[in-house]
């Protein structure tokens, strides 16, 4: 499946910030559940910054955000399918 890459305007326009905070509550609350997991990030020092991997496990899904800090800073994210691994 071919990786569908979104710059932030597009992003503001398929999602409200009030929904985005649900979710993220909702998440913390399931992990504060003991439902998902959450370990502490990773970092890779490297000569222009650091490179990061964030990886997360809810009920259904799993995603990792990595994330790359430099003075133009990018993060990309994945999140797969529980059962099969597909990119969801």
């Amino acid at each position: 499946m071919p990786t569908l890459l979104l710059d932030r305007n597009t992003v503001k326009t398929l999602m409200k910030m009030s929904d985005v905070i649900n979710v993220v509550e909702e998440a913390f609350g399931m992990r504060g559940e003991g439902k998902g997991k959450m370990p502490t990030r990773t970092y890779l020092a490297v000569d222009k910054g650091d490179s990061r991997a964030m990886p997360v496990a809810l009920p259904g899904c799993e995603g990792v955000k990595m994330g790359k800090r430099t003075p133009r800073e990018s993060m990309s994210w994945s999140t797969f399918d529980a059962e099969s691994g597909r990119n969801q």
